[in-house]
This record gives structure tokens, sequence and C-alpha cells, in this order.
């Protein structure tokens, strides 16, 4: 089936778009109940590139995943209206207010019906933007995998993800793709990192593959111990999750690599665009979201590991990692 994006936006319905897409009509108020946050190291794989493995499976599978994902929207919907609705309480005469709900309201109804309304032999088509959304024609219908707020909307995914893995052996999926096949299925494991002691120079806890961190001194040494150690923790997870991404087929501008802060949930955002794309996972990085200087650093041990080479790195005046241990 020859599918183009562009007339495919140009045919979502004016009511999906309104309800949905439409940047003149925001949720306002605190965040609306939402179910956890998957671990990020649950699932090693995005749901754009399940999806797209997808885009030639058998109809069951797209069938499955299309259920899921609207099921998924459909909740997400049905929360911000219901939030929406109790924000109107406080703010009667917020006309903006109202059709927001009403139109989520709508969305959320329209979108259960349709989830409930998928079998095996409805007509899926799958596919993923060049920005990286996630599209769905539902016989002929088409739905945006994209939820009421920005900054849920990773762990949307990842709980799409997370249902569709566990009805369906997404490993299997990828047998074929050597690239992903080679990821590792688990998170990273905790880091064990090693210290090296010298009358000439200060302690060095090194992550055994490339990253040394140098002290000063040994003073405080089981704080500099355990702060080490979580931010070699960090860097393996975010190594994963870009080699992930990577994998997907998306570039990585390694110059604009940056990571933002948290979201409502705790998670953080990693950019890899200059256009502001970001990894679509929820990434827990307090200490390297706090020190944008260390990420640099280690940006060429970052780049060595996704391309499969080995590179040593050095960070000195380790002391300056001190400072973000009270970061949660």
């Amino acid at each position: 089936m020859n599918f183009n994006l562009t007339a495919f936006g140009r045919r979502l319905s004016g009511y999906l778009l309104a309800a949905a897409l439409s940047p003149g009509i925001a949720p306002v108020g605190a965040a609306a109940p939402q179910a956890p946050a998957v671990d990020p190291g649950v699932l090693p794989w995005q749901l754009n590139a399940v999806a797209t493995q997808l885009q030639g499976a058998a109809a069951e599978l797209r069938a499955d995943l299309a259920g899921i994902a609207l099921d998924e929207l459909a909740t997400a919907y049905a929360q911000e209206a219901l939030k929406a609705r109790g924000d109107q309480q406080h703010h009667t005469a917020d006309r903006e207010l109202q059709r927001w709900a009403d139109a989520v309201d709508r969305l959320a109804t329209h979108l259960a019906t349709l989830a409930e309304s998928v079998t095996s032999l409805t007509a899926v088509h799958i596919d993923v933007s060049p920005e990286h959304s996630l599209y769905l024609v539902i016989d002929g219908e088409p739905v945006v995998v994209s939820g009421p707020r920005t900054d849920r909307q990773a762990a949307l995914e990842q709980r799409i993800l997370e249902r569709f893995c566990n009805l369906h052996s997404c490993a299997q999926l990828f047998a074929g793709n050597a690239r992903i096949a080679s990821l590792p299925t688990r998170a990273p494991a905790p880091a064990n990192p090693h210290w090296r002691f010298s009358d000439a120079a200060g302690p060095v806890c090194s992550s055994g593959d490339g990253l040394d961190f140098a002290f000063r001194d040994s003073n405080n040494l089981l704080h500099k111990r355990s702060v080490c150690k979580r931010v070699i923790d960090e860097l393996n997870t975010l190594a994963e999750a870009i080699a992930y991404h990577s994998a997907g087929g998306a570039r990585i501008d390694w110059d604009a690599l940056a990571i933002r802060g948290a979201s409502a949930e705790g998670a953080h955002e990693v950019q890899i665009s200059r256009d502001g794309s970001t990894l679509r996972m929820p990434l827990h990085l307090p200490l390297l979201t706090a020190a944008p200087r260390l990420l640099e650093e280690a940006r060429p041990w970052l780049t060595a590991r996704i391309d499969g080479r080995q590179q040593r790195v050095v960070i000195e005046n380790a002391e300056q990692l001190l400072a973000l241990d009270a970061a949660p």
C-alpha cells in the first residue's frame, strides 16, 4: 500500500485535529491522574521501531498494536477530560476550558469505541512520519498516536509498548535485524566501578569500559564511590537508549545532544537533533541533567560506544559531581 503522509495529514478529520492536536486549545491546571511511567529499563525497543517492523507483519499483529494504542489513547484522553471537568468547577466562566473538556470527552469516547471495533479482520495500516510521529489508519480512519500532554507522550508510548510486547515476542520481530537483535534485551547491569589508588595522584573511579573519573583526594571516599556509580549507571542508560533509537533508523546529531528538565513523572527528555527531536522513552538522568559539562566531556565515549568502538575518556576534577548528590 502506497501511503503519503502529507496526504494523510490532510485527511485527518477536523474533529480529531481540533480535539487532539490544535495548538490553540491547551489543558490547564494540575496534572491529571496517570498510570505510573514504565521503567525505561524494562523494554529495549521503541514504539516507533516496533511499529516499523509491523508494517509488513501479519494482520493480527497490526490489529493488536492498533487496539492497544487506541485503548491507551482513550484512557489518556478520558483522564484529561476528567481533569478538565474538575478545573471547570473552579473556572465556570472559562468557555475555552469548557470547549476543551467537551472536545476531549468526545474524542475519548470515540477512541474507546474504535478500540473495541478492532479485530484481526480490521484493515490496519501503520506508518511513522519523518518527524517520528506514529500514525494508524483503522478501516480508512486516520489516527495519530499522540496523547493530550506532550510531557507524558513517552510514558504513553511505553505503556503501549509494554502491553504489546507482553502479548507478542518483540525480540522475534527484530530477529532479522542484526543491529537491533544484537542489543541487550534488559536494562544495563548496575555499574561496578573499579578504583585505583596511588601516592602520586588522587583516586580514580573506572567504569571498566573507558570512563575514568579522577578525584583530587580520598576525602569522603564512600560519598565519592556512591556518586561515581550513579553517574556511570546514568551514562550506561543513556548509551543504551541512544543505541536503540539509532538502530531504529534515527540520526543522532551529537552536537545537539542535551538533556532537558524532568517531566511531571520525573523523567527527562534527551534531545538528539537541532529541531528538538527527542528520544521517545522516559529516562531518569538527574545527575547528567544537572551537569551539562559532564555530558559534553563524556560525548566521545558515548559516540564510540554506539559505533562499537573503545574510547578512553578521563573526567578530571570529578569532585564537581559531589555537588549533584542532592539530586533525586
